[in-house]
Parts: C-alpha cells; sequence; structure tokens
C-alpha cells in the first residue's frame, strides 16, 4: 500500500524533531570541546561523592582567594601557562597550551595549597573529571560553582571529603598526571556549562592589605600572559587594621567610605553580572530538576 504524503502540520513538526535532535548533538559536542583534557573518556570512570547539604550559610562561599601563599623555600611565586598564553619572560613558550582558562602556578614541591574559598572539598583523584591532573581536589562552592587544584603531590581530603575555608590546607604541591615540573593546575569551573571559567582576580594580603592578583601585578586580566611574566605570593587572609577593621583596595569600598577601609570581606561573586546570571541560572536548572523528578 503507498505511503500517503506528509500533510503540511506533519512536515513542520518533523523540522522541529530535526532542529531538536541537531541541538542536542551540537550540545554534546560542545561538553566534549570545553571540558578539560581527557574528560570526554573519564565521565565512565567513578563520579565524586555528592556535595551534602551545607547546615549553615557559612559554609559555602565564592572562590576568590590565591590558593598559594608562600614558595615552600619562602619566595613568591611565578605564573606559569595561562589562557591562551604565548611568549616567555625566561625562554619557554607555553604556544597557548591552555586552550581554556587556567592558572599554572609554578611553586617548590611539597608547597602548601589551600582551597581559594568556602566549600565542600573531595580527593577526584581517579573520578570523573580528575583525569589527567594526577592527584587533584575539587572543592564545591555552591552557586554552580568549584574549584580543581591538579598535579598535587598530596591530597589532604579525608576520603569521604570534608567541609574547608580559604584558610584549610587541601594538598601540597607536585608533578603527578600529565605535568613536565611541580606546579599547581588551578581552574574555576561552572557547573551549568561543565566548563572552566574565568577565575578573575584572587585576592591576598600584603602587608596588612588586601590586594588581588593579576591587577597588583599592572595586568588587567590573567588571559595571554606570557610564562614568568608576574609573581605571586599572599601572606594570609587576615587583612586586619589594628582597630580591627578590613584595609580594602578603593573598588570595594562602601558607598559614601573615602577612609580606604572597610567592614567585611569582599564579595568578587557579586561585581559579577556574567558570573550571576551563571550562579541563576544554575539555581533555576536544579529547581526545576526537583520539581520534574519522579516522587520516591
Amino acid at each position: 500500500m503507498p505511503v500517503p504524503p506528509l500533510g503540511a502540520a506533519d512536515q513542520g513538526g518533523g523540522r522541529r524533531l530535526r532542529a531538536a535532535l541537531a541541538v542536542v548533538v551540537a550540545c554534546a559536542a560542545l561538553s566534549i570541546v570545553v571540558g578539560p583534557a581527557g574528560a570526554a573518556s573519564a565521565r565512565s570512570a567513578t563520579p565524586a561523592p555528592p556535595t551534602p547539604v551545607p547546615t549553615s550559610p557559612d559554609q559555602l562561599g565564592p572562590p576568590q582567594w590565591l590558593p598559594l601563599r608562600h614558595d615552600l623555600d619562602g619566595g613568591e611565586m611565578k605564573v606559569g601557562c595561562t589562557f591562551e598564553s604565548h611568549g616567555s619572560q625566561f625562554g619557554y613558550e607555553c604556544a597557548g597550551h591552555h586552550d581554556r582558562w587556567a592558572l599554572d602556578l609554578i611553586a617548590t614541591r611539597g608547597t602548601p595549597v589551600y582551597a581559594a574559598g568556602r566549600g565542600w572539598a573531595v580527593d577526584l583523584s581517579g573520578k570523573a573529571g580528575g583525569n589527567g591532573y594526577g592527584n587533584v581536589v575539587q572543592v564545591d562552592h555552591g552557586n554552580g560553582m568549584t574549584t580543581l587544584y591538579g598535579h598535587l603531590s598530596k591530597v589532604l581530603v579525608p576520603a569521604g571529603g570534608a567541609w574547608v575555608t580559604e584558610n584549610t590546607v587541601i594538598g601540597l604541591v607536585g608533578s603527578t598526571g600529565t605535568s613536565s615540573a611541580p606546579h599547581l593546575h588551578f581552574e574555576k569551573r561552572s557547573t551549568l556549562f561543565d566548563a572552566a571559567v574565568d577565575p578573575g582576580p584572587l585576592m591576598a594580603c600584603r602587608a596588612g592589605y588586601l590586594v588581588r592578583y593579576p591587577e597588583v601585578a599592572k595586568q588587567e586580566t590573567w588571559r595571554g600572559l606570557p610564562w614568568g611574566a608576574i609573581t605571586v605570593v599572599s601572606d594570609g587572609t587576615d587583612c586586619a587594621t589594628p582597630d580591627g577593621t578590613q584595609k580594602l583596595p578603593p573598588s570595594r569600598r562602601a558607598p559614601g567610605d573615602r577612609s580606604g577601609t572597610g567592614a567585611g570581606r569582599p564579595d568578587a561573586s557579586r561585581s559579577d553580572p556574567w558570573l550571576r546570571l551563571v550562579e541563576s541560572s544554575d539555581l533555576l536548572l536544579r529547581a526545576l530538576a526537583a520539581a520534574l523528578a519522579p516522587a520516591a
């Protein structure tokens, strides 16, 4: 029996179905392209344990602190390859080694690595998302943001995970995984897009003042920095003055405050409209997923 021709409505539905399938295929391809090296093959690995529900809002916070303090020898640390970095101050050419947002911070093996902010830390070594990074830790900061700390010589996070702050040592610098020299591979990632994003300014205390890298080194962005172009160092996160207030950079002063000091820590995520959009979208998707999930 001959098959009757499709009507206009049926043809339109077919076109819409083909368009939807094309979008799904494109999104799948994009997730492979923007993910970290080896992420596609790592999806079959054991997944990281889920982040527990925080019992206090203070357990989560934006990743805005430099994850290293001083080198193990007490000195400053060079910034190695960054996103699309080319050229070198010391003869090493990155040649665009990182095709995504990432920072290589050159430090002596054994240098302590700190969480960039408050969150739930897990040992991601050998798990999905940790392929190629050797010993690696992931910190979930909430609001759709995580940070990744790769090539560690030792992970100091308990097997079951732990709540951490910007003053918690989560590992030691090393050269495990795909690495040619001791350094910390640092990424800030969006769970919404499953991709690395601009780490933005990273804060540090210097002589009691709160500074932000790379701006304090007279660089507008981490992107494209030649290997070794700047060095970083931090005295910690306690930038308090004798009266107990905190010295803030001018861009973070409260309205009308011209004294150069403020009463609290700046929240870098509030000043970034794109980050607010990512956070809001991630929360919306989680709410929709919970509403559509079948009842237990």
